[in-house]
């Protein structure tokens, strides 16, 4: 059985990584029928594309087969390759944002990594950062560490309430927030 739906967003499958859910990811696509999906960027870890492995690529694959027959609407993500590599990659051309329009009322859908101010940091703050961010998830496999370390960064650097700041205006197009 399959389950339908007008639209679905993914975001944040970071291709690459280890602890990439692709099987997952793979296994929900099975269950699912829609005329959009929406990926809401950090599809891929790096933006050199490190770490691929095959399933990653499989991934791959099965979002080139559903592009044929669904919209599929590729977001740009801050880990996510240059533009010139989505063109090749799904035959997709990247956007930075989508108005999702869902019975009438409109949604607006963005990943906002350009309104987090903590990446505007300098380079070997945010290379410590990572470094422990990546032992902290080696350290604990159920990677509850590494989110709750995730969550009081945004909260210190006041990143969800730059990017609720940002979408707030634009909230003119949609009916309210998700």
């Amino acid at each position: 059985m399959k389950w339908r739906f007008d639209a679905v967003v993914v975001s944040d499958l970071h291709l690459g990584a280890r602890n990439s859910r692709v099987d997952d990811f793979l296994r929900f696509l099975d269950v699912v029928e829609t005329e959009r999906l929406i990926l809401a960027g950090d599809i891929f870890d790096h933006p050199n594309l490190l770490g691929l492995e095959k399933k990653h690529m499989r991934v791959l694959s099965v979002l080139r087969d559903l592009s044929q027959f669904a919209q599929v609407i590729w977001l740009r993500g801050n880990h996510d390759p240059s533009e010139s590599w989505f063109g090749g990659l799904l035959g997709i051309d990247p956007k930075d944002e989508t108005v999702l329009d869902v019975n009438g009322k409109q949604y607006l859908v963005c990943q906002g990594h350009s309104h987090d101010k903590a990446l505007g940091m300098p380079r070997p703050i945010l290379g410590v950062a990572d470094m422990i961010y990546k032992v902290s998830q080696q350290i604990d496999p159920s990677h509850r560490f590494a989110r709750q370390l995730k969550r009081k960064c945004k909260r210190f650097t006041h990143s969800i309430e730059m990017v609720r700041r940002w979408a707030s205006p634009r909230a003119g197009l949609v009916s309210s927030p998700v």
